[in-house]
């Protein structure tokens, strides 16, 4: 069974945030972020521009601007049922999980439904032995 294209739409306060921690990308050229049943390794952050999602190499959906994409599928180590393409002048935030880490120390500022999602990553306690 096909899961539905999951993405998450973010907050300007959210935004801010994710931009303390890097530099968003422009792409000068159309191409494939990741592929169906691929695991990803980042989520995406759509600042502006067109991202397209495909199905059998059908278009299916296109995300808005200032959504998470990938999110779900990074926290839960799942392969996407879609591929993603970017088109030309697309601006993204890449958010790898180190990334996510240091956002959970901000988790009070970010919106709801985002901090309970990136809150499943946070790491295990650190036990030492003796």
């Amino acid at each position: 069974m096909d899961r539905k294209p999951q993405f998450l739409k973010l907050s300007k306060k959210s935004l801010q945030l994710i931009k303390k921690l890097g530099n968003p990308f422009t792409y000068t050229v159309s191409t494939d972020l990741f592929y169906e049943n691929q695991t990803p390794i980042v989520a995406y952050i759509l600042l502006e521009g067109e991202l397209i999602l495909t199905k059998n190499r059908r278009e299916i959906s296109s995300i808005p601007p200032c959504s998470a994409l990938g999110l779900v599928e990074l926290i839960g180590n799942k392969t996407c049922q879609y591929a993603a393409k970017v088109k030309k002048d697309t601006t993204l935030y890449f958010l790898d999980k180190s990334s996510i880490f240091e956002l959970l120390t901000f988790k009070d500022k970010l919106d709801q439904d985002f901090a309970q999602l990136i809150t499943q990553l946070e790491p295990p306690l650190c036990i030492t032995c003796q």
